[in-house]
């Protein structure tokens, strides 16, 4: 076998079966090590190309804190090459003997496995070989799941011949046969129930230290597993609650109907029921938490109408009360129009209307919820905001789960939670009932945008516009997503037709003059921004006007700019407002301690916003640089590094790690960023406009960069 694969150096075998060989790997490009999976050729033969590619690529979106990351799949002499983030851990086995824990912990530690195996089930994803085996530990005592993408390797019907007969390994034979579901052993297709089954076998393996079917030999194991039920939990955990003794019984159901059919419901039947609370009980008592809290928001609806923060009289409606589907679709014209001054609080307005007189209204929850989601949007400011219009989210969805709406809210909710493959899921749902739904067809394709995928991201909006052709958001997204992409004059058409149809919308003049200004055309920058502000104080506009007067090297006047950005109301927790704020400090003379404070606000700011799940490539890129620009260092590193596994095309992503990488002294990784930047459409001005890259631009060695670029 080579030593290397592309840029990854083979290191020592880490492990071999039957599927292929595991090592640990450097990878020189990232500093890193890896875990690279060469799969035996007589498997790599039997996979198609194209499809294998598809799943990689549907595999690299599982971000998820208990499976094993996948970086990429490829082809080395004839193998199937999948490079994986190297676990430095334990097999679940030698956690559970060496720490002994207890039925709660074991519980807790099942019930991350049942959120990641949840996760991959959004995305269409079916594991096929869940056992103790390929589940390793992490320090601290976090489960991960690994060999996800073998489904179509894993034995069924067609290899039981062989596995009865004991011409494999042992190993596999044992490793997997005593968690198979019997529709597989019969032929049938893994899918998702059939992964509720053995997650069934692994739940009675980790509460009770016992094997669910045990037996001398492989074929008395498949004679159990197709005609035997298994011991109750009980016999091997007596203090095991009668609801999770129950659980397990029915995820080991011989018949698929009768166990879980998602892992969503695994999930619910182990997070509502208490250890005394029989399974039968538990819908009554969803029942009644649902409308203590419908009753709890309907009352705060009231309390607002009564102190007039939610006033709907003729000032909305006119002299006649609208209808509840009247009421509605005003909420959601005012929120499809939220830049406007009072758009927000008019919808809430509408539909706390609806909340006093009938709590439990599905759709009014859900525009309730997608306004305070709309506002946390704006500035992202408010934590509460965000935490209750996810709380209003899932109790739409508990009122009325096919409702398309209370998906796509629920979608919204997830991703400003920094949670992608939930929101991916409800977006899907939400288009699934309705594929015209305005806001599902919104987020998802910024979810494609937080991706780093520009390209699909315009795609998703073109395909949007295209259903709302006289909708002015989706053309200020498409000329921002052109803008990103470096298509400049197709960016610029987008929003001067938007502000065709709508010349009051300060974003288009945000986004416009953040256009002219990539071009080239400072000036032409500043006049589109102080038009918008001639409409309505934005702080948006005001970070612009601060970043133009920076590029004229007006160092004061940008501070004013930033300053005046930040003091608006409602944007003194703006992150890169700060951030920006810092650089300006950094230019003038005497002020390296306030630029310091700046940028140490801005990771106050934005760090709390990163979940341990986050798949934002944006957010650790901009965490990195200001911990570069605040002089710490290791985690500048740890945070761009991120990022760069997260979306290591993405121009933005490159950009800011070549700051970084200038700022820990590394002038050579440093250009080959800066390089690889340029390359994705990195404007050379923004570059020249960076105060941390003065250095940089010294070295002859930059210079011969800018030479070597094709003139534009």
């Amino acid at each position: 076998m080579a030593e290397a694969i592309g840029r990854y150096q083979l290191g020592e075998t880490v492990g071999k079966g039957a599927y292929g060989t595991v090592y640990r790997a450097e990878d020189t490009l990232l500093d890193r090590s890896v875990a690279i999976k060469l799969l035996n050729k007589s498997v790599s033969d039997g996979a198609d190309p194209k499809a294998s590619l598809v799943e990689a690529k549907t595999l690299a979106k599982l971000n998820h804190p208990n499976i094993v990351t996948l970086y990429e799949i490829s082809e080395h002499d004839g193998h199937t090459v999948m490079v994986m983030e190297y676990l430095d851990g334990e097999p679940l086995k030698d956690y559970l003997a060496r720490t002994s824990p207890s039925f709660d912990d074991r519980l807790a530690l099942v019930r991350q496995l049942a959120d990641a195996l949840r996760a991959s089930h959004s995305l269409g994803i079916v594991h096929a070989d869940i056992k103790p085996g390929n589940i390793i530990m992490r320090s601290g005592g976090v489960p991960v799941l690994v060999d996800f993408g073998l489904a179509k390797t894993a034995p069924t019907a067609n290899d039981m011949e062989t596995l009865t007969r004991g011409s494999l390994g042992q190993s596999l034979i044992l490793g997997t046969l005593p968690y198979m579901a019997p529709e597989v052993m019969k032929g049938g297709k893994p899918d998702e129930v059939s992964d509720i089954f053995s997650f069934g076998a692994l739940l009675y393996e980790v509460l009770t230290g016992e094997r669910a079917f045990k037996a001398g030999s492989d074929a008395e194991i498949v004679h159990l597993i197709l005609n035997e039920d298994p011991a109750p939990v009980s016999t091997h955990a007596p203090d095991a609650p009668a609801w999770c003794a129950n659980l397990v019984a029915r995820m080991l159901s011989k018949e698929r109907a009768a166990r879980p059919q998602t892992f969503a419901d695994v999930l619910k039947a182990i997070d509502s029921a208490d250890p005394g609370t029989p399974l039968r009980d538990r819908k009554a008592a969803d029942k009644a938490k649902r409308l203590l809290s419908l009753k709890r928001i309907a009352a705060a609806a009231a309390i607002a109408i009564a102190l007039g923060a939610g006033f709907v009289g003729s000032r909305y409606m006119g002299d006649e009360p609208l209808t509840v589907s009247g009421r509605i679709e005003a909420g959601m014209d005012r929120l499809r129009n939220s830049q406007e001054k009072g758009a927000i609080e008019e919808a809430k307005a509408y539909f706390q209307s609806i909340l006093t007189e009938d709590p439990e209204n599905a759709a009014a929850t859900a525009g309730y919820s997608l306004a305070l989601l709309t506002e946390y949007s704006s500035s992202k400011s408010d934590q509460k905001l965000l935490d209750d219009g996810m709380a209003a989210a899932q109790l739409s969805i508990g009122l009325d789960n096919q409702l398309s709406l209370a998906h796509a809210v629920a979608g919204w909710a997830f991703e400003f939670s920094g949670k992608m493959d939930e929101a991916q899921s409800e977006y899907q749902i939400a288009l699934n009932l309705d594929p015209k739904n305005y806001f599902a067809l919104l987020g998802n394709g910024r979810l494609s945008l937080g991706e780093g995928n520009l390209a699909e991201a315009i795609r998703r909006f073109e395909t949007a516009n295209q259903l709302y052709s006289s909708d002015t958001r989706l053309l200020i997204y498409l000329g921002d997503l052109y803008f990103r992409s470096g298509s400049y004059e197709v960016a610029e058409q987008r929003i001067r037709q938007a502000i065709s149809k709508a010349p009051d919308n300060v974003y288009s003049y945000k986004t416009l003059s953040a256009i002219l200004f990539a071009k080239g055309d400072t000036i032409g920058a500043i006049g589109a921004a102080q038009q918008g502000l001639q409409i309505r104080p934005d702080p948006m506009l005001y970070n612009n006007l601060g970043s133009f007067y920076f590029s004229l090297g007006q160092y004061a006047q940008s501070v004013q700019a930033f300053e005046r950005a930040i003091d608006a109301q409602g944007n003194s927790h703006n992150y890169f407002l700060w951030a920006n704020l810092g650089d300006a400090y950094s230019m003038i003379k005497g002020s390296n301690g306030d630029a310091k404070l700046a940028y140490r606000r801005a990771i106050q700011l934005l760090t709390p916003q990163i979940k341990p799940d986050d798949t934002r490539p944006a957010v650790f890129s901009r965490a990195g640089l200001y911990y570069a620009k605040a002089e710490q260092l290791e985690e500048a590193l740890a945070m761009t590094y991120r990022a760069l596994e997260l979306a290591p095309e993405d121009r933005y992503v490159l950009f800011r790690a070549s700051v970084v990488m200038e700022q820990t002294g590394d002038r050579e990784k440093a250009l080959k960023f800066l390089e690889h930047s340029i390359d994705a459409g990195q404007p050379v001005n923004e570059i020249q406009n960076e105060p941390y890259l003065n250095a940089l631009r010294e070295d002859p060695a930059y210079h011969k960069l800018l030479a070597s670029q094709p003139s534009k």
